[in-house]
């Protein structure tokens, strides 16, 4: 019986060895992606959502601390918050981005895109508790949109030229 389960487990793993799965922050060419996300310098914003998603880039190591960066990312951020079917208690908060990576040796736009976060929330008609629900929601919200835009950027920069 261990016989087996040690040649079903070597199997496995030789298996898997094979699958082709390369991490995308780990070593090797990954380390190349790490590199290439802190050469991108992140506009600054003039909305609340916008400068969230842009700390949320930056703690993130997305953006490079210098102006010798070789990618520029410019965001367009748009927010809105409804009430869901008819009712004020319940509010749904949408965050969505509009994207462009400029080449800033050149000024060639080499990725651009759109993106979005829907995060719901709920009123208790408490001035005070309401805005602090609005502002949790805009929070998660550019959390949300900041990790997905990091990983588009890193998807870019493991194929550049697709």
């Amino acid at each position: 019986m261990r016989l087996v389960s040690a040649i079903s487990l070597t199997l496995v793993c030789l298996l898997l060895s094979a699958c082709g799965y390369r991490p995308l922050y780990g070593g090797g060419e990954s380390s190349a992606v790490v590199a290439a996300l802190s050469q991108v310098s992140v506009a600054e914003q003039k909305s609340r959502a916008g400068q969230l998603l842009r700390n949320e880039l930056l703690s993130s190591r997305v953006g490079a601390s210098g102006s010798n960066s070789a990618y520029i990312l410019d965001m367009v951020v748009t927010e809105k918050g409804e009430a869901r079917a008819g009712t004020r208690a319940r509010i749904t908060y949408r965050l969505s981005v509009d994207y462009r990576l400029t080449d800033s040796r050149n000024g060639k736009i080499v990725s651009e895109g759109k993106s979005y976060s829907i995060v719901p929330f709920d009123t208790v008609k408490v001035p005070l508790a309401d805005l602090q629900a609005e502002n949790n929601a805009r929070e998660r919200a550019a959390r949300e949109l900041g990790q997905d835009l990091k990983i588009r950027l890193a998807a870019f920069f493991v194929e550049p030229n697709r």
